[in-house]
């Protein structure tokens, strides 16, 4: 602040709590606290046990939670009447966060995480073990360079660090990658943690989130297998583009082809009074609206106040048509 810096990102702490919130329950993948904690917006994965197959018009999720996108396979599209969720697909809801645990349940999922193993020990491995100790975890953590393994083993003591590499597939299997609940391929190379991915596929890891430094790599890694991929950029461009767009929160989405954008209705602003679903752009849909605190899932002719906070799920060349909407 001395220099006249408002605003500093460390991406890979960023990234690195990112990635522990998949934690919630086995089958999730991400979870981002919004608007103070209020909202949630939360990422998993369909599986047989969860019985959510079929039409997604006939899904009843819980009360207050509202499924804003598909993801299949890397192509991530807004839901419409007559998609069908399938099996691995990739479903991203916001709720109000007193819905969580109700959603948990329809999901059929009550046991949280419990056995993990990273791969890399740099920052953001080094963050994500610190974070996933005092979430009570099992961690074990597996870097090649034996100066960096000593100098973590002096500060997670609730973590087994191991001297090796994580692309050995014989270390790998040694140490029980099939049985971990979670893996996350964290090295600073994109060859590396798809290698590893692979691996630990094969060996039956149930969740692999990975690392990936270039966005463009993201598609190709969650085609080829892998759950999730994140990217250091991707999390900075986050923070860059929610003072660029004026939006109060801003997410980009699988290789930055969707952005979920929180508006406020000034007074005096186009989409007052009217009906959000007929004033907003084609690719665009409004998730969450929070009104006098409370989140509100937007029926089909909600008409919006000034001072509603509203979630806006839309491709990125509709964003700048939805910001006018919403501009006094």
């Amino acid at each position: 602040k001395e220099i006249g810096i408002s605003y500093m990102i460390c991406p890979e702490l960023t990234m690195a709590e990112d990635m522990a919130s998949s934690l919630y329950f086995s089958s999730m993948l991400m979870s981002r606290d919004l608007a103070n904690g209020l909202v949630e917006l939360v990422e998993f994965k369909v599986t047989p046990e969860m019985g959510i197959q079929g039409p997604v018009e006939k899904i009843l999720f819980p009360n207050n939670c509202n499924l804003i996108a598909i993801n299949r396979a890397g192509r991530i599209a807004i839901p419409k009447e007559g998609d069908e969720i399938r099996i691995d697909d990739h479903l991203m809801l916001l709720c109000d966060s007193r819905s969580i645990p109700d959603l948990g349940r329809m999901l059929h999922e009550s046991k949280t995480t419990q056995k993990v193993m990273i791969v890399g020990g740099g920052m953001v491995g080094f963050y994500l073990a610190s974070r996933l100790e005092k979430m009570g975890m099992d961690v074990k953590l597996i870097e090649k360079d034996a100066d960096r393994c000593a100098e973590m083993a002096d500060k997670l003591s609730g973590t087994m660090i191991l001297n090796g590499d994580g692309s050995d597939p014989s270390l790998l299997q040694e140490e029980g990658a099939g049985t971990m609940d979670v893996v996350y391929a964290v090295t600073g190379l994109d060859d590396k943690n798809l290698l590893c991915s692979l691996l630990v596929k094969q060996l039956g890891a149930k969740k692999i989130l990975s690392r990936v430094n270039r966005n463009v790599y993201i598609k190709l890694f969650e085609m080829v297998g892998v759950d999730r991929a994140v990217s250091p950029g991707q999390v900075t461009a986050d923070a860059v583009l929610q003072r660029v767009i004026g939006g109060e929160e801003v997410i980009t989405l699988s290789d930055e082809r969707m952005e979920l954008v929180d508006f406020i209705a000034k007074p005096g602003a186009k989409i007052v009074g009217k009906s959000i679903s007929k004033e907003l752009p084609k690719n665009s849909l409004a998730g969450m609206v929070i009104r006098d605190g409370a989140p509100i899932v937007p029926y089909e002719d909600f008409k919006v106040s000034a001072g509603d906070r509203v979630f806006v799920m839309s491709m990125p060349d509709t964003v700048s048509k939805v910001k006018k909407l919403f501009a006094a």
